[in-house]
């Protein structure tokens, strides 16, 4: 449904042929241009973490700054995960249910405890590219 309606705008599905296959529950909502971001690329994005209710947890555009890190294979290294395959100028949406994100015990008083979260990721730029 979101590929046609990208379609009816005009935006040929060629966009999506090399667009890595994302998780169960995570959305394209804009698909960048350029090489997919891999392990060990440098990457500056603006992220937004919420609960699904809409309650925020972090905002990097509140803060004004976006945020820079080296991306890792860690299993907990959530804005690493969401940011794999990414192409600069993208956004996604990935949603990580609490078994996945930080559980029974949570990141108070940040994340509270069995919270899913959902991490909205614009890539900005990835550093060399």
């Amino acid at each position: 449904m979101f590929k046609d309606a990208l379609v009816s705008l005009g935006i040929g599905l060629s966009v999506w042929s090399n667009v890595p296959a994302l998780e169960p529950g995570w959305q394209e909502l804009r698909v960048g241009s350029g090489n997919g971001v891999v392990v060990g690329d440098r990457v500056t994005i603006h992220f937004l973490a919420t609960t699904p209710e809409g309650n925020e947890l972090a905002n990097s555009r509140k803060r004004g700054l976006p945020y820079t890190f080296v991306v890792t294979a860690e299993p907990y290294d959530l804005l690493s995960r969401a940011a794999i395959g990414m192409r600069p100028g993208g956004i996604r949406l990935a949603s990580f249910p609490p078994e996945r994100a930080f559980g029974q015990t949570g990141l108070v008083p940040i994340v509270p405890p069995n919270a899913t979260l959902q991490l909205t990721v614009n890539l900005i730029q990835v550093a060399g590219r």
